[in-house]
């Protein structure tokens, strides 16, 4: 009855007829139930993206209060570690400064050892020379002992009154070899037919029972071979009444004009005797060459026993610096892991210091919108109460004021239609602003873009035109309907232009319309 009253007050004005129809009431229903559905789903979805990005901000700000606990714990684990890392940074700096000096203690050690270890050497190079000058005698000693014949001996034993060189050859052997000889007394004795006071020989006493035994030969190789240091000076110094000889007559204190244990004089009397002179002499001569490489060769093996300690002491100082070169070795291992772990520690907080400060940031960026978010959620059931109003106020615009111009739009939306809604108790907002609630700033600036005015009036006639069921009839004087409609349904037109676009005087314009209506 308003929307009538309404058309009847428009044509006594604007001289235009408006017919409102059960059609047009069919239409308002069906868009009211399309739209009312959309809307309340619409609300539906806002609330939960409102409630969801409530959440979101709630979470985020719990995020970062428990960032900053998180921070606190990490700047303590952080200081701990810190403090770790430099305690063991001074320590591996000492175990470097004891294992320098312990390098250092080792290497003058070393150098030590080196040094005594080239002194033996040269030593014992020098003592190697001069015991080879004694081995050409000990040669000789060994000569004449292999000389010595088996039956020379027998020769020996079986002769019952030996001559005197015979005798006194075998005191030679007896001093030699440190066997018991008759003290010292003078008496007799002939050698190469010159008699003259010497020793009394211990043949009879003591030599005898010496040449008897069956091992004397092999016994004196032996001697010979592994007992002949044991000749000492005063050994030699009682051989040398039977060595001792001087070619200056003055000198010579020996009544014979030869040693009195003469090789050759020996040799006539026997051969043995010959061999055993040989023996003696070359025994006394080893000793006076040796006695002067012998103190050297025992003070060598004192140098090469100090030696041997020097090189197990050096060995066992190496082997400890070993050991602290390996614990220093481990301990910088610890240490790039120390300091790989503070690092690492480092970042993670930084991260963490970073993400917490861009949360902050946002979430006081976004701290209007959650105020207003916090209001809307506490009005989405009213809003969803009040969409029985508002829908069929917008419904109702876009059925029934489509005929008619601003002025009346205006008389029947906001007098008739919004009072209608109040009188019949309808919840309602009490201002709904039509365009924006049906239609968003986004489509607005795409009609723009396709050429539709941006007033208010051009605004609701694009909305009536896409969003109401029935077909548009637009008076369009200037072209700006037409000019729109073909930029808007351009690619529909590209597809087939003979059914979408056509003028009054087309032929088949009958034809046009109703495949149009039936398609």
């Amino acid at each position: 009855q308003d929307v009538q009253h309404v058309c009847c007050v428009y044509r006594s004005r604007m001289r235009k007829h408006v017919y409102v129809t059960p059609k047009s009431f069919l239409c308002f229903i069906e868009y009211y139930k399309k739209l009312y559905a959309s809307k309340y789903d619409e609300v539906n979805v806002l609330e939960k993206s409102v409630n969801i990005g409530l959440q979101k901000l709630a979470e985020a700000a719990e995020y970062v209060e428990n960032m900053k606990v998180e921070i606190v714990k990490r700047k303590e684990v952080l200081k701990i570690e810190d403090d770790k890392t430099n305690a063991l940074l001074l320590k591996v700096q000492r175990e470097k400064s004891k294992a320098e000096a312990k390098a250092d203690e080792v290497g003058i050690q070393k150098r030590e050892c080196e040094a005594k270890a080239a002194d033996i050497q040269a030593d014992q190079e020098e003592a190697n020379k001069e015991l080879n000058n004694a081995l050409p005698y000990l040669e000789q000693a060994t000569a004449a002992c292999q000389s010595i014949r088996d039956k020379d001996i027998v020769e020996l034993k079986q002769t019952k009154n030996p001559v005197d060189i015979v005798r006194l050859t075998f005191d030679g052997v007896l001093l030699v070899r440190n066997f018991r000889i008759l003290d010292v007394k003078s008496e007799e004795k002939t050698i190469n037919k010159v008699q003259a006071l010497f020793i009394h020989d211990s043949f009879e006493e003591h030599a005898k029972g010496v040449i008897s035994e069956m091992g004397f030969l092999k016994d004196l190789k032996h001697f010979a071979e592994h007992e002949r240091d044991m000749i000492n000076d005063e050994t030699c110094e009682l051989l040398e009444p039977y060595l001792r000889f001087d070619l200056d007559p003055v000198k010579n204190w020996s009544p014979w004009r030869h040693p009195v244990l003469d090789q050759g004089l020996a040799k006539k009397a026997n051969a043995a005797a010959e061999g055993l002179c040989k023996f003696v002499g070359a025994m006394v001569m080893y000793h006076e060459a040796s006695k002067i490489v012998k103190p050297k060769i025992d003070e060598l093996k004192v140098q090469e026993e100090k030696l041997r300690k020097a090189k197990l002491e050096l060995a066992a100082a190496e082997a400890e610096l070993k050991r602290v070169n390996d614990e220093v070795a481990e301990l910088d291992n610890q240490l790039k892991e120390a300091i790989e772990k503070k690092n690492a520690l480092e970042q993670d907080s930084l991260a963490m210091q970073r993400r917490m400060e861009a949360a902050n940031r946002l979430l006081g960026g976004l701290s209007g919108e959650n105020a207003r978010w916090t209001e809307d959620a506490k009005t989405f059931a009213t809003r969803r109460l009040r969409l029985v109003g508002d829908v069929a106020l917008a419904c109702a615009f876009v059925t029934y004021s489509g005929p008619f111009n601003s002025e009346f739009r205006d008389k029947l939306n906001y007098e008739y239609f919004r009072g209608g809604v109040h009188r019949r108790g309808l919840p309602a907002n009490e201002k709904v602003s039509l365009v924006e609630f049906l239609v968003d700033e986004g489509t607005i600036g795409e009609w723009a873009i396709e050429g539709l005015p941006n007033d208010d009036l051009s605004v609701q006639n694009g909305i009536m035109v896409t969003k109401s069921s029935r077909y548009p009839l637009m008076i369009d004087p200037q072209g700006q309907a037409l000019h729109w409609i073909k930029r808007r349904e351009k690619d529909r037109i590209a597809e087939d232009p003979l059914s979408c676009v056509t003028t009054l005087n087309n032929k088949m314009l009958k034809d046009q319309l109703d495949n149009t209506m039936t398609a």
